[in-house]
């Protein structure tokens, strides 16, 4: 256990120190940002797909009132738009505008150029190796995500939500 340990650490402080690194280089992609935190936060959450506001303020731990207005600067803003849900008509739900999905893509993308930029650095074994790792890492992510998936349907329906 001791081993597995060491190179948790040891993951975590290279992530870190990559995120550091790449975030030089996009610092004005997001510098040049005029939204707030948890705007950002909005965009992502909808960037999965149309939610109500309740499905965007239980992630958040905030109340309904409190994401209301994250979403009206953000609808101001056309960033996103809100309409009914066709389920239910009491239910207010939110999507991604087509510039709300552009603002999206250019953060991205500016992660991506610096990326391909360090890997055109490797030699095309070091680029297998990474390939491979970067393979086994998402696939522990979508089974993590898959249990936490799980979980909040539980702790939902354990609410009545």
């Amino acid at each position: 256990m001791e081993e597995r340990q060491h190179l948790v650490e040891q993951i975590l402080e290279i992530n870190a120190r990559m995120g550091q690194l790449m975030s030089t280089g996009q610092a004005s992609s997001w510098l040049n940002l005029d939204i707030t935190m948890s705007q950002l936060k909005i965009l992502f959450l909808l960037d999965e797909g149309e939610k109500t506001m309740g499905q965007l303020a239980r992630p958040l731990g905030v109340t309904l009132s409190t994401v209301t207005g994250i979403v009206d600067r953000l609808v101001a803003d056309d960033l996103v738009a809100r309409h009914e849900s066709p389920l239910d008509r009491r239910q207010v739900v939110g999507h991604l505008t087509e510039k709300g999905h552009q603002l999206l893509r250019r953060l991205y993308a500016a992660g991506q150029t610096i990326l391909a930029s360090m890997l055109e650095n490797l030699t095309l074994e070091d680029m297998r190796a990474v390939a491979r790792s970067l393979d086994i890492l998402y696939s522990a992510a979508l089974a993590q995500q898959q249990v936490l998936v799980q979980k909040d349907r539980q702790s939902s329906s354990a609410a009545g939500f």
